[in-house]
């Protein structure tokens, strides 16, 4: 068998999905770090960040229907095997893996679980619970941190396994010497994906009221405040309310 052919391992959702998630991570991330939830740009951070929640939503449905490497069951590695494979990492002696390994099969696990934990404590806040606020930044800076261990991850697997699972993540494919990859890309998959994806923000976009600062969650319609819920902007929302049910 000739080691150097490539077959398809990634299909396209997936290459779609990672690549939308590093960019829309980072991009809130910098709006979030940069720009500070009193300034005028960080309804973009909000926006952002609901979509990356629904993006998330649509890839757990995905992993246990996705394609054979785009399956939970595909990297759901035993704890002694993570360890097995960190150790033999740190002496230099560690396998290939076709898939994902099992240092990035926990890294992929865990920033799927952040993000879901940044996303509700951030409609909390959203919501006036500001008592979140600092349990919604510990996720961030240790998503940031997962993040960064995930690239040294990949640029460590790079040069010791000469292979650039970089670009495999772009075209899906990588070089084996196994005849087992997916037989196809998912493009009626992809094209649901991006549709729902284009619905949902089109329709959060459109919700976006500038001088209100707030937004409306597609589908369930929760609004949230967006930047510095103040309390007296709270109290003056309460009493509005009340006043509301009065004259009812």
């Amino acid at each position: 068998m000739d080691i150097d052919k490539k077959i398809l391992i990634w299909d396209l959702p997936v290459r779609f999905f990672h690549w939308l998630l590093v960019l829309g991570f980072f991009s809130a991330a910098i709006i979030a770090l940069g720009f500070g939830d009193d300034n005028q740009n960080f309804a973009f951070h909000a926006i952002i960040g609901l979509i990356l929640f629904f993006m998330v939503i649509l890839r757990i449905f995905y992993g246990f229907f996705g394609t054979n490497y785009a399956r939970f069951k595909s990297f759901l590695f035993h704890p002694k095997e993570f360890l097995i494979y960190f150790k033999s990492a740190l002496l230099l002696n560690d396998k290939s893996y076709l898939g994902h390994n099992p240092g990035s099969a926990y890294a992929i696990l865990f920033m799927l679980a952040l993000i879901i934990g940044i996303s509700i404590t951030g409609i909390q806040l959203g919501l006036g619970n500001e008592n979140l606020k600092d349990l919604h930044e510990i996720f961030v800076y240790l998503m940031l941190a997962t993040v960064s261990l995930h690239i040294i991850g990949v640029i460590f697997h790079i040069f010791r396994h000469r292979d650039n699972i970089i670009a495999s993540m772009i075209h899906g494919k990588k070089r084996s010497n196994s005849e087992v990859g997916i037989t196809s890309s998912r493009v009626v998959v992809l094209i649901i994906f991006l549709s729902l994806l284009s619905l949902f923000t089109f329709d959060l976009i459109s919700s976006h009221q500038k001088n209100k600062k707030t937004i409306n969650i597609p589908v369930i319609g929760v609004q949230l405040q967006i930047g510095e819920f103040e309390i007296e902007q709270g109290k003056f929302y309460k009493n509005n309310n009340e006043h509301e049910k009065d004259d009812d």
